[in-house]
């Protein structure tokens, strides 16, 4: 016989003719053979064989090694091929050797070819038909595997009860939902009735004895909870149908249980959510109009009504293009219907707005003004919108009240810009604050150059007048009462600029703290010049009338001192004592009559002295004739530089010789202070350049002394400031030499960066 799918049989047998004769026999049948000798060798070809074997017709007796049914049962250790054990003899020892091999039959190799034949068609097919059930129960095995993941997955189980004995059959979904392991005996019907909720428990009994008695209905579905064996609360979907004997007899109920939980409560909470809904869209102060494809109206919310002055059924299928609106832009005129963003949104697909546009009020016979934005509704699947809805806010008194304060804006812009103020708003609590572009440029700086805040204002403040501005900020911010306050402040260029800044409390917190205050800041640093300027000058003329009458009534008196003296030195006789005290006391009418003269010199300068032409050269040799050899016997190294192209300069050259005189006399003050915490030989050194600069007479003093602060420097030219001990300057050397250089035309600066200081002093021309 010719098999569509040949089978390969392995044939044992140590017996070469028999087993020769067997393979040709099963040959002729088409079976594929493989022949073996030993059990070792059976078991070598099975394990190593490519091809696999279908069966094995094992000879139990094999000489030397290992027997059949041992080869055999090595080979099932790995591989389940059927056996069929062909012997020679069916002793009770012989076939007992097999015993704990699973065989497919035994074969008298005395049996006759038809026997052997038949047996081996008869396990071949043994093997099919046991490998399709195999395969029928895996598919079943499946099946149910799948049945139960799909239950699972659906929290769906099946259950059954029967009438007969009232026991109640639970599949693994069942299970599953009730919390119990899968392999839970099945509850008794009160067990059930235990999870069911205690609030459904008389519902579901009702419902239990309705399934008990024959009904017309062929199912029954109803839902109750149950409170599972976690504790845990689900609902639950029950379905039942009862089940009838051949004669008609109620035998039992059987149906489905599917936990629910998660869909009711999306359920309960999408019906919650549209009852919010609901409340929102009819409570809601802002307008919503829903409007179909073509833009007909097919709902609005009561607010619409109210800020619309239509009723729905007044609007309802009402489009934009209709005339009624009489819808108008921002500047008043026309806005089509076309234009109108519910009909913008169908029409592109996209949101349109916020957009402000006017409508007829047909109750105040007067425009109103709404916000409006349209928001366009696709349907899944569509790329046209179905719908559109749109919202809108009623903001007339909102528009109205803008272009108030727009024009109330615009009117104190315009009185800031008059004034020329900037402005500051202080959030206290945060220390945020806003500040005007007017307020950085009053300054110097960028608009939003610095920070906004109080920090960085604060850091801007001169040190000097910080606790004072501070502390009149906490009064204001405690009282609540305005302030006005003169302070200095950094310039972008490094300068002090003076400011006033005016301000107010006007939000308070509930403890009644300052919450937010409100100024201005003017620029008054020319008016804080004029004023110093004045007090100066205030200063100059007081000290030149004092001056006077300092020079007469001094003057007097020294000169008879002097004169008394002069005879005590001639008459005195040779008393060292005497002497000794004479010439301090000579001295001493010295110093006082050098007091004396600058006093008088002031004095002269405040009044119109004689004026010519004079050069500043001629002024810098009188004076180094007249002290040169003084500087030289101190060590110190005069340098004089002079510039024949200096033109002359209008004034008294006598005055102008006294202000060379006292930028000298400071300068060797300097020195020789710095020349104290020096080694003896280091190099004192005083410079003076005259120079022709831009037509102007340039006269520098420059010396490597100790320098000026910045708090010297502030009031260098004061009247009687000076740094030096009692006894020993008048202060009055740089305020006289400042009223001489102004009352020529000039001006004098200084520069003292640390390691020197320069006094330049510029006289105009004659014109």
């Amino acid at each position: 016989m010719n098999n569509i799918l040949p089978k390969t049989i392995l044939l044992v047998e140590d017996e070469v003719v028999i087993a020769a004769m067997e393979r040709q026999l099963l040959e002729n049948e088409g079976y594929t053979v493989i022949h073996a000798v030993t059990g070792e060798e059976s078991v070598a070809v099975v394990r190593e064989e490519k091809t696999s074997v279908d069966l094995i017709l094992m000879d139990i007796e094999l000489g030397g090694g290992i027997d059949g049914a041992a080869a055999a049962e090595e080979i099932h250790r790995f591989n389940s091929i059927p056996v069929v054990f062909l012997s020679s003899r069916m002793e009770k020892d012989t076939v007992a050797k097999t015993g704990g091999v699973a065989s497919y039959g035994y074969i008298l190799k005395n049996a006759g070819i038809d026997v052997l034949l038949a047996s081996v068609r008869m396990a071949l097919r043994l093997v099919d038909v046991i490998a399709e059930r195999t395969a029928v129960e895996t598919k079943l095995k499946d099946s149910l595997a799948k049945l139960d993941a799909a239950q699972g997955v659906a929290k769906i189980g099946f259950w059954e009860l029967d009438l007969a004995d009232m026991t109640i059959t639970w599949s693994k979904g069942v299970m599953s939902i009730f919390g119990l392991p899968p392999d839970s005996p099945s509850p008794t019907l009160d067990e059930f009735q235990g999870f069911v909720h205690p609030d459904d428990r008389v519902f579901v009994e009702a419902q239990v004895k309705k399934q008990l008695r024959p009904m017309d209905a062929v199912e029954i579905t109803y839902m109750y909870r149950i409170i599972a064996k976690d504790g845990s609360v689900k609902s639950i979907d029950h379905r039942g149908r009862q089940k009838f004997s051949s004669d008609g007899r109620l035998v039992g109920i059987y149906g489905s249980v599917q936990d629910i939980t998660e869909q009711y409560h999306a359920a309960v909470s999408l019906r919650e959510s549209e009852e919010r809904h609901r409340r929102l869209f009819e409570t809601m102060t802002q307008g919503i109009v829903y409007q179909n494809a073509e833009g007909a109206i097919i709902s609005a919310n009561p607010a619409a009504e109210r800020i619309l002055g239509l009723t729905v059924s007044q609007m309802m299928g009402k489009t934009s293009m209709d005339p009624d609106w009489k819808a108008i832009r921002e500047d008043g005129s026309e806005l089509p219907g076309k234009d109108h963003p519910a009909m913008v949104a169908l029409r592109t697909g996209r949101t349109e707005g916020p957009f402000t546009m006017g409508v007829y009020h047909p109750k105040t016979k007067s425009h109103s003004w709404i916000s409006v934005t349209a928001v366009p509704f696709f349907q899944p699947g569509e790329t046209s919108p179905g719908m559109v809805y749109t919202t809108f806010d009623d903001i007339t008194e909102r528009k109205r009240a803008n272009e108030a304060m727009r024009a109330s804006d615009e009117r104190y812009a315009v009185t800031l810009a008059a004034l020329n103020d900037g402005i500051w708003d202080w959030n206290v609590p945060s220390g945020t604050a806003y500040f005007s572009p007017r307020y950085y440029a009053i300054l110097g700086f960028d608009d939003g150059a610095f920070p906004a805040t109080y920090t960085g204002w604060r850091a801007l403040v001169h040190p000097d007048d910080i606790v004072r501005v501070e502390g009149d900020l906490a009064r204001s911010t405690g009282s609540g009462a305005g302030f006005s306050i003169d302070l200095r402040m950094k310039t972008k260029a490094g300068g002090w600029c003076w400011v006033s800044t005016r301000g107010k409390v006007i939000e308070h917190d509930a403890e009644g703290r300052a919450v937010r205050m409100v100024g201005t800041l003017s620029d008054i640093t020319e008016r804080k010049h004029a004023e110093e300027a004045l007090l100066h000058a205030d200063k100059l003329a007081s000290l030149g009338i004092l001056a006077t009458g300092i020079a007469h009534e001094v003057n007097q008196p020294l000169m008879a001192i002097s004169m008394a003296l002069d005879i005590l030195s001639v008459k005195g006789g040779g008393d060292a004592y005497t002497a000794d005290k004479i010439a301090s006391m000579k001295g001493y009418v010295q110093r006082i009559t050098r007091i004396v003269d600058q006093v008088r010199a002031y004095a002269r300068e405040q009044n119109d002295g004689a004026t010519g032409t004079f050069s500043v050269n001629d002024c810098v040799d009188n004076v180094m004739n007249l002290l040169g050899s003084q500087y030289r016997v101190l060590g110190i190294d005069l340098a004089v530089v002079r510039d024949p192209a200096v033109p002359l300069s209008r004034g008294d050259i006598f005055r102008f010789e006294q202000v060379v005189i006292n930028l000298l006399t400071n300068a060797k003050h300097a020195v020789m202070e710095q020349a104290r915490g020096k080694p003896r030989d280091w190099n004192r050194k005083i410079g003076i350049a005259t120079a022709n600069e831009n037509g102007s007479a340039v006269l520098r003093v420059r010396d490597n002394g100790i320098g000026i602060p910045d708090s010297v420097r502030r009031n260098l030219f004061s009247p009687f400031f000076t740094t030096k001990p009692p006894g020993e300057g008048t202060g009055l050397g740089l305020s006289i030499t400042y009223s001489i250089i102004q009352s020529m035309g000039g001006e004098i600066s200084v520069d003292s960066p640390g390691d020197h200081t320069e006094f330049i002093v510029r006289l105009p021309p004659v014109t």
